[in-house]
């Protein structure tokens, strides 16, 4: 099974729901994997052994989500970055050789320099298929990461019926609690913002 990386966690809770990612066991084999492990247990504020021994620490399991995909934007500069000292380096290596052909020219028979041109030609064409095919890679691993991110995407959540209640200080209404007689606050649902009262 091809994995690149393990997320360890789950919801809040009590303590004592918390409790398996303290037990020995699981923290050695967390300790012990090959593959990088995100432990995401609990709320910001819960602390366990588990998040002590793993590769990395998220506040909670949805975040964990979020930091172990790439966003589309840094694999978008990522792939700039490479295309352009891809080509430096080739351009580098094909002035070379027309400087070479410069100075074989004077001295050297034509069917010598006709022999290099076509390594050349060769050379160029080997690293236009080289650079076709490590694009196209990028480009469908850059599509797979980017239906991995829409995946996550809370509108996705909306779409589906849900909704999120949002103070008029900007703050997500979570518990029964939160909510005063007489308060407005906006309903968030998939396509657009509905004001509301409590009563």
């Amino acid at each position: 099974m091809n994995v690149d990386t393990l997320i360890v966690g789950r919801g809040g809770g009590s303590i004592e729901d918390l409790w398996a990612f303290n037990e020995e066991c699981v923290a050695r084999a967390i300790y012990n994997s090959d593959i990088p492990v995100i432990s995401a247990v609990g709320h910001e504020t819960d602390f366990t052994i588990a998040d002590y021994v793993a590769d990395r620490r998220a506040p909670t399991p949805s975040a964990a989500a979020e930091i172990s995909v790439p966003s589309a934007a840094e694999l978008i500069r990522y792939i700039s970055v490479s295309y352009a000292r891809m080509h430096t380096a080739e351009e580098g290596r094909i002035n070379a050789m027309y400087m070479q052909l410069d100075r074989l020219k004077p001295r050297d028979p034509q069917d010598k320099i006709d022999a290099l041109n076509q390594k050349l030609d060769m050379n160029i064409q080997r690293a236009e298929n080289a650079y076709k095919i490590r694009v196209g890679d990028r480009a469908g691993r850059l599509n797979e990461l980017s239906g991995r991110l829409d995946a996550l995407s809370p509108l996705k959540t909306l779409m589906r019926g849900y909704s999120i209640p949002i103070a008029s200080d900007g703050r997500i209404l979570r518990n029964c609690s939160e909510y005063t007689s007489g308060m407005d606050f906006t309903l968030k649902v998939h396509d657009g913002d509905v004001e509301c009262i409590v009563k």
